[in-house]
């Protein structure tokens, strides 16, 4: 009987302080383009709960670096330009701004005064403009390494021919 009602009375409490957990924290309410639940690993979070009691949405979509995201409504996302902040995560609560098309990539910005990480969209390095001073650069370069391979055959020839000329006893034979 004691092991009964110590059993009964650790599960009784147990749910009491779960309870009490859950009514200290109050879910948010999504702001627009906000993710009101994500999917990641088989792993459902939901951050927010969406305006005027509707529900999150699983016909509005999006997916950012293999994780799903949903919305309350349509996030009407436009294409990024160069430049232009993409993502939002400010702990789990992710914002999407617009969406990176190719051949645009997304870098991280980690900013040391706030806690959010964000996503900018950029042209990658092998896609971006060259400057005339880095093409002449580059040119010339070119130019000096040919030239030295040229001049280092010619002088292996030059080489090879003066050690054929030469007899054992010393003599130019050329």
């Amino acid at each position: 009987r004691l092991l009964l009602s110590s059993l009964l009375f650790s599960s009784t409490t147990a749910t009491m302080d779960l309870r009490s957990i859950t009514s200290l924290y109050t879910v948010p309410t999504c702001a627009f383009r906000q993710s009101c639940l994500f999917t990641m690993d088989d792993f459902r979070f939901e951050m927010c709960s969406c305006p005027n009691g509707t529900e999150c949405s699983s016909s509005f979509t999006a997916i950012h670096q293999g994780t799903r995201y949903n919305f309350c409504s349509d996030p009407r996302l436009g294409r990024c330009s160069s430049g232009d902040l993409s993502v939002t995560i400010d702990g789990l609560q992710t914002t999407l701004h617009c969406t990176c098309t190719r051949p645009m990539v997304e870098r991280k910005i980690v900013e040391a005064k706030s806690s959010a990480t964000k996503f900018v969209c950029e042209m990658p390095v092998s896609e971006r403009p060259i400057s005339p001073k880095m093409v002449k650069l580059m040119n010339f370069w070119k130019y000096r390494s040919a030239k030295y391979q040229e001049k280092g055959a010619m002088d292996r020839r030059r080489r090879k021919q003066s050690l054929r000329c030469q007899s054992k006893t010393g003599k130019n034979l050329c």
